[in-house]
Order: structure tokens, then sequence, then C-alpha cells
């Protein structure tokens, strides 16, 4: 998520600063989006950490819903050729964890599943 904040339709808003229960002091930004994907009425806010510059957690309200707002920490943050990636995500308020594993990146990549029809076929 953080890697497509620079898409074309996604509008960021600076909402300032947050503060955890743990002293960590985050950017807060607002993420919403104009002709982009499925649900375009989702709205994030994401909480980048001052001190590591990563993202720490998002909250998000889905299809322009009232709310409240789901979080998820983004946790266990590592470095994978040179970007980092969260290889875990765990919700705030009930037992749900999505986890990554054995991911890769790659320094190239085969443009023909993204140009051909037939190529997905």
């Amino acid at each position: 998520m953080p890697y497509k904040w620079k898409d074309p339709g996604v509008h960021l808003k600076y909402e300032g600063t947050s503060k955890g229960d743990q002293g960590q002091v985050w950017d807060k930004v607002l993420l919403t989006f104009e002709n982009v994907g499925l649900t375009p009425k989702d709205r994030y806010w994401a909480f980048v950490n001052q001190k590591t510059g990563l993202m720490d957690k998002w909250e998000f309200i889905l299809q322009g819903g009232k709310g409240p707002a789901s979080t998820f920490d983004w946790l266990n943050w590592q470095p994978y050729s040179g970007i980092m990636l969260s290889t875990e995500m765990k919700m705030k308020k009930k037992p749900m964890r999505i986890l990554f594993k054995n991911l890769a990146v790659s320094s190239s990549t085969d443009e023909k599943p993204f140009t051909s029809l037939e190529a997905n076929l």
C-alpha cells in the first residue's frame, strides 16, 4: 500500500501528527481515490512513524461508510532487494492476521502478462 500513493487518481492529504500509546509519533495521511479501482469511495488513513519512516498502521472505512474505522497494524518490516515490505498485518479489534510468507522481489519482469490477454488465458 505505501508504494501506491503516487498512482494516478490517488489523493493525499496531510492531517497532522498523532501519538501512539507507546510514545510513537506518526504523520497521519488521508488517502482518497478518484476513479481508481473497484472501490473508489474507500478512505484510508496511514500512520507513518516519524522515526522509522515506515507505516506502522492504517485505519480505513470502505465504500464511503460512516465508520468506525477498522485498524490494522503493519508489522515485521523487512528489506527485500532494496525495498521495505511488511510481512504481517494484524487487526486491532479482531483476532485476524494477514501473513505474507516467502516474499521475493524481482529486478526484472515479463511484460507479456500485462500487455497480452492471450498470456493470461
